[in-house]
């Protein structure tokens, strides 16, 4: 998931937000609170996602650095294999 993705999800919890608010009240600190608390959420939720992916590619970096010389073919493999998990985890949808 790109830059531009991960900003658009954040907005949309954002303006879910936003639409629960009542129109013309005149104290609306609780309304903004909720914006704020989307927002935390939209940016755990992202930062999750990251997190996740790191660790995959850390652990699949690591196997390929404990390789022989010889084992270009496993090396491509476990990469393949990560790369494929991680596309998967960005093209799993909005979960927002």
């Amino acid at each position: 998931m790109n830059r531009d993705q991960r900003y658009i999800r954040i907005a949309k919890a954002c303006l879910r937000a936003v639409n629960q608010m009542t129109a013309g009240k005149q104290d609306i600190s609780e309304e903004v609170q909720r914006v704020y608390e989307a927002i935390d959420e939209a940016f755990r939720q992202e930062f999750s996602s990251l997190e996740q992916e790191i660790s995959l590619a850390r652990d699949s970096l690591e196997q390929i650095a404990a390789l022989d010389d010889d084992s270009l073919p496993v090396a491509r493999k476990l990469a393949t294999q990560a790369l494929t998990r991680i596309s998967y985890k960005e093209n799993s949808g909005p979960r927002n």
